[in-house]
């Protein structure tokens, strides 16, 4: 376990290099990926969720098996990651540092 805390550009980094797109906005357009946020209200914690590219309808199954995904690799490489729930359904996911063993 790492017990570095995570940063959005190392967790964009991690992720792509393990083979998901990042979504990207160019002139109004977005498209489909994971997107990662600084969660402000902590210090040392970082925020994935995945949007569906511009035009495209929401995809629940899609966005919670993204979700999963994210937080299996993030886990993976040795953070702590998992899933938020809001309103009963995955909303995003929490990474943080890993507990030191």
């Amino acid at each position: 376990m790492t017990t570095k805390p995570p940063t959005p550009q190392g967790i964009s980094r991690l992720l792509a290099k393990a083979g998901f797109e990042k979504a990207e906005t160019h002139r109004g357009i977005t498209s489909e990926g994971f997107h990662v946020i600084r969660y402000r209200l902590q210090a040392g914690v970082v925020i994935v969720n995945w949007w569906p590219a511009s035009g495209d309808e929401f995809d629940r199954a899609q966005h919670d098996a993204m979700l999963g995904s994210y937080a299996d690799t993030l886990t993976e490489a040795g953070f702590a990651a998992y899933i938020q729930d809001e309103k009963g359904r995955p909303d995003h996911v929490i990474v943080t540092a890993g507990v030191g063993e």
